[in-house]
């Protein structure tokens, strides 16, 4: 049975929304999709470390910056991304437009 609800991808297309950002915010929900996937199965347990912010560290933190981190790296509209858990500009793609920033 066909969904309601218009897809992600089907109403960023009707809007003006910008093709590369298009791209951005689907590589973004592809890596929170993994995140979500990820989760269901891992165990919360304390990494033994603090952020630079002095934020405790948790496994699932360190799971959701890599499956983030991975889809960003992924999209050729990402010239670099950074995060709380890795506040250090990391570079993606030389002829990307967009910097981008998260907390996992």
């Amino acid at each position: 049975m066909p969904s309601r609800h218009p897809t992600l991808a089907a109403t960023m297309a009707k809007s003006a929304i910008d093709q590369d950002l298009q791209s951005v915010i689907t590589h973004i929900a592809d890596g929170c999709a993994k995140v979500a996937v990820a989760l269901r199965t891992s165990i919360v347990k304390k990494a033994r470390a603090t952020n630079e912010f002095g934020d405790e560290v948790l496994s699932v933190d360190l799971i959701s910056d890599s499956l983030i981190g991975s889809a960003l790296r992924e999209c050729k509209a990402v010239r670099g991304y950074a995060s709380e858990e890795v506040p250090k500009l990391q570079l993606a793609h030389d002829t990307g437009r967009f910097l981008v920033a998260f907390d996992p």
